[in-house]
């Protein structure tokens, strides 16, 4: 694959941006063990009683290791320098599922936000990961139990980050994909990709520092990811020429 320039200022031309929808908010009081508010039209809050949890003990680490959505969510907040981490999936307009996941959010950030589209919850978003969560998603991490795409985008992330650092777009042409080679697993991300993208605007993104372009483009589940969008744009440090992330429309 290869890659040409691209100015920052026509990316967000290619992307739409969503409707405001409705919102919650709950925020998990650890000494009371039960959630403190709920709220899902505009400002008012709701009573808790309106939206209940069986909030017994749940294992946060067997959580994160069967949940690509989740691990992506903690990838951005407990490696990545982001306050926030959002989980998007069809499976939240399912009632059971979407309480579920708002259970497991709730005890792995100390706060939580819900979306909601004609009535149905349509993501998750978590703000300020607990301590422990970070030690155990990094735990996890280093003992090669995550997804193997989440490997790959955790690998080269520096321990800080540099805000100051210029950024370069270039639009990325060819991926070379080979079906042959590419793992379930990497088939697997790119489909959680594409529906983030979906959810999100048209556009979707990840997080991958550290590594050259060369280096990326021998890399075959990346290009397989890439092969899998309309057109996808390369972020680098200008700098040091070393890889920050990628835009797929």
């Amino acid at each position: 694959m290869n890659a040409t320039a691209y100015d920052w200022n026509d990316l967000t031309k290619l992307f739409r941006i969503p409707k405001p929808e409705k919102h919650g908010f709950c925020v998990w009081n650890r000494e009371k063990n039960q959630i403190e508010y709920h709220c899902v039209k505009g400002n008012v809050l709701r009573p808790v009683e309106d939206f209940q949890f069986p909030m017994e003990q749940i294992n946060v680490e067997a959580e994160i290791q069967k949940s690509l959505p989740l691990q992506f969510a903690l990838l951005e907040t407990a490696v990545y320098w982001s306050t926030r981490g959002e989980i998007m999936s069809p499976d939240l307009s399912d009632t059971d599922k979407f309480r579920e996941t708002m259970e497991v959010m709730l005890r792995c950030y100390r706060e939580v936000r819900a979306s909601y589209q004609a009535g149905t919850g349509i993501s998750i978003t978590g703000t300020h990961v607990f301590p422990e969560v970070k030690e155990s998603f990094q735990r996890l991490l280093h003992s090669k139990k995550l997804h193997s795409c989440i490997s790959l985008l955790a690998s080269r992330a520096p321990l800080e980050p540099r805000m100051d650092s210029p950024l370069t777009l270039y639009e990325v042409q060819n991926p070379a994909s080979n079906p042959c080679d590419v793992t379930k697993s990497t088939r697997e991300f790119a489909a959680f990709l594409k529906i983030r993208r979906k959810q999100s605007g048209d556009i979707a993104s990840f997080p991958l520092y550290g590594y050259s372009f060369s280096e990326l483009a021998q890399n075959t589940a990346v290009n397989l990811i890439l092969s899998q969008f309309s057109r996808s744009f390369y972020i680098e440090e200008t700098g040091t020429k070393r890889s920050y992330g990628f835009y797929l429309v």
